[in-house]
């Protein structure tokens, strides 16, 4: 259930989309053709058995990343504000955390940025594999993890800087297309 501010204590500031195209493109740019190196080389090199297994791994890769991210998010929410939200899961759309009441925009900022720091320890960990003797689809599996992590963290970058200049008198609520703005009157 979702907690809207009532009309009586809060002002619409602003609405932003969480994920604007702009976004979308550039990380479609970046992603599709790492994405396409990692399976032709996989393809060249071992086979098209190990590519469609690479592809199938990357898929379900993808799919429970999305579930780690949005559960750092929930976790981190719950430890800064005390209460809870829910996951919405899909397997074919974008699964996203809705908390079940709204908090403030410094709170928020820390909730979004949550899942970086996971990605910044996997990232090192995918660091110094890339330099030990393990075969390519091991590090190509390790890469494309870390690449579909930052797509789910681009969004949150995105709101963490949108909400630089909101302080504690300014309440946050997060939908699965957009973030609203209010301020406490």
């Amino acid at each position: 259930m979702l907690v809207r501010p009532s009309s009586d204590n809060h002002k619409l500031v602003t609405k932003f989309k969480n994920l604007p195209l702009g976004l979308v493109i550039f990380v479609v740019v970046i992603v599709s053709p790492v994405m396409l190196f990692f399976l032709l080389d996989i393809l060249n090199r071992y086979g098209l058995f190990f590519s469609v297994t690479f592809l199938i791994c990357s898929i379900i890769i993808m799919k429970i990343n999305t579930f780690l991210h949005e559960k750092i998010h929930q976790k981190t929410h719950e430890a800064i504000t005390g209460k809870s939200g829910k996951i919405h899961f899909r397997w074919l759309k974008n699964s996203y955390f809705i908390p079940e009441s709204e908090c403030y925009a410094p709170q928020y900022r820390v909730i979004a940025l949550g899942p970086l720091i996971t990605i910044s320890f996997f990232g090192v960990f995918t660091s110094i594999v890339l330099f030990l003797p393990a075969p390519n689809i091991i590090k190509y599996i390790l890469l494309f993890t870390l690449l579909t992590s930052f797509i789910g963290s681009a969004s949150d970058l995105y709101v963490f800087i949108k909400l630089r200049k909101y302080n504690n008198t300014y309440i946050v609520l997060d939908t699965p297309s957009h973030v609203e703005v209010y301020k406490k009157v």
